[in-house]
């Protein structure tokens, strides 16, 4: 019986520590004026380091559903990982995650440019019609806040 229960005792701890590694999103709606279905990792800009670049999950819902030539059956949501550089206000793709109409993933892929020069890291520009560039206001409202924060602890 004492077997048992260390077994079970084991089994709980690991799986604490495997659900303490994963990083829970805290999705926030994005006000876009293309009216798209955008959805943004607040938690991601929280916890950003207030450095030039930053990495953010942008979760989309696709109505009417896309269709790849690569990816049996249609795709629903699509989530992908931008990094973002804010000094050249350019950004790049490292991963990319498509879902099916049931919310199971249904192909993702992850670009290896973590190490990459930053001219072929932030290949894409953010013009100021693109979501992203509401994700980086965010960011930098964020930022000013965690500043003043920080001020008002130093009086």
């Amino acid at each position: 019986m004492k077997k048992i229960g260390v077994i079970f005792i084991l089994i709980f701890v690991c799986l604490g520590f495997t659900r303490a590694q994963e990083k829970a999103h805290r999705w926030q709606p994005l006000q876009n004026i293309q009216a798209l279905k955008i959805w943004y990792d607040a938690a991601m800009i929280d916890n950003a380091t207030g450095g030039d670049t930053f990495d953010i999950w942008i979760l989309e819902q696709h109505t009417p559903p896309l269709r790849f030539k690569e990816i049996k059956g249609n795709v629903y949501r699509s989530k992908i990982l931008y990094t973002i550089n804010l000094k050249t206000v350019k950004y790049g793709i490292m991963k990319v995650v498509y879902y099916n109409s049931a919310n199971k993933k249904n192909y993702n892929f992850n670009y290896p440019i973590a190490n990459f020069p930053d001219k072929y890291k932030y290949t894409y520009p953010i013009m100021k019609d693109n979501y992203l560039y509401y994700i980086i206001r965010q960011y930098i409202k964020v930022e000013k806040m965690n500043k003043l924060k920080k001020n008002e602890k130093k009086k």
